[in-house]
């Protein structure tokens, strides 16, 4: 067990290889000990040795404890890391019924019921996760990004917000709840969270024209097409930051300003 207590601190400074390399010795002195096997696994997965970690897993913990939370786990983590998301849902769906009190297991699951667009029952593992552990800003924020997919936006307000406040430097959050606001006519309100959000990134084209427009509903033209320019910079924004452009020209009657802004739109 020396080796294993030894492992077990290499895994919390981080030096995964050394631990795996311990944990493999310790497994072949100790060959029906959970622990062991279960703890090896999680050091490959953490090295991204991913196959390696669910041949541990699947063929030495596992047998040992098929209910084993840690173990179950790690095999999720694993085929999720190789894009085999119908197994990664098959591990979590395991540990969610194994422990449903677990939140983790199920934000995983509902990530991987995502990928393979199941949404609603994403969505119903995003919200038990929340209601386990309310302070769980990553499930917050999926949660909020399904319901203002689906058009509920108060509800999504609500989930970014509380994402927000327990992960302020999300910057996908600020932007989210800047549209979500944006959508329900707060445009004051939606023209902070999106400069947020251009703050953590400048290079947000999406939030820099979502800014423009808040602004711009906002009685502040100038501010307003000030960041729409800022997206005319960004080239995967440029055309839409342009196309807007125009039409704040045209409802300027400026037709020069307009048509210029539509010639960048044909070039």
């Amino acid at each position: 067990m020396k080796n294993y207590k030894i492992a077990r601190k290499l895994i919390e400074q981080e030096k995964y290889e050394e631990a795996a390399g311990l944990l493999e010795a310790a497994g072949r002195d100790a060959p029906s000990s959970l622990a062991i096997h279960a703890t090896h696994g999680m050091a490959l997965v953490y090295a991204k040795r991913y196959e390696e970690a669910l041949d541990v897993l699947e063929k030495k913990a596992l047998p040992l404890d098929v209910t084993y939370q840690p173990a179950l786990m790690n095999v999720g983590d694993a085929y999720f890391m190789l894009n085999n998301f119908e197994k990664a849902g098959l591990a979590f769906s395991a540990a969610s019924k194994n422990d449903p009190l677990d939140p983790t297991a199920h934000y995983k699951l509902g990530k991987t019921l995502l990928l393979t667009q199941k949404t609603n029952d994403a969505h119903s593992e995003f919200a038990e996760a929340v209601r386990l552990f309310p302070d769980f800003p990553e499930a917050q924020f999926e949660l909020a990004t399904l319901l203002a997919d689906a058009q509920q936006y108060p509800q999504a307000i609500e989930h970014f917000q509380k994402s927000i406040a327990l992960k302020p430097e999300n910057e996908m959050a600020h932007y989210n709840l800047g549209r979500s606001l944006l959508m329900t006519g707060k445009n004051a309100a939606a023209a902070d969270r999106l400069r947020e959000a251009t703050r953590l990134n400048p290079q947000h084209g999406a939030a820099w024209i979502n800014l423009g427009i808040a602004l711009l509903s906002s009685g502040k033209p100038t501010e307003g097409k000030g960041a729409l320019r800022r997206a005319t910079e960004i080239p995967d924004s440029a055309i839409e930051a342009h196309m807007n452009l125009a039409i704040a020209a045209l409802k300027e009657k400026d037709r020069d300003g307009a048509k210029q802004h539509y010639e960048q739109v044909l070039r």
